[in-house]
């Protein structure tokens, strides 16, 4: 878990003392910890973290495997001779962008 990180940002604006640790500043941290606590319910912060972690992962590792998807648009060739970008023929305005 990590420490308890509170600053008196209008005695400290550069952040170098931690109120957490003084202790005339117990009852702010009191109050922030029970605001947190009853705002948040931490065990589903860390599982929904965990599964993200476990999604992105799993897409990680699949993309090293496999071939990646080309997300780049193209035109079929049946209809090439209409499509337009930009006012010219996609085929022109293709090459000239690579």
């Amino acid at each position: 878990c990590d420490p308890e990180m509170l600053y008196d940002l209008n005695n400290d604006p550069d952040e170098v003392t931690k109120a957490a640790t003084d202790p005339s500043y117990a009852q702010q941290c009191q109050e922030l910890a029970a605001l947190v606590t009853k705002r948040w319910d931490f065990d589903q912060v860390n599982e929904d973290v965990l599964r993200s972690q476990h999604d992105r992962i799993f897409i990680y590792n699949s993309f090293r495997r496999g071939n990646r998807p080309v997300w780049d648009y193209s035109v079929s060739p049946d209809i090439e001779p209409w499509a337009l970008r930009d006012g010219i023929s996609y085929s022109t305005w293709s090459s000239a962008t690579n």
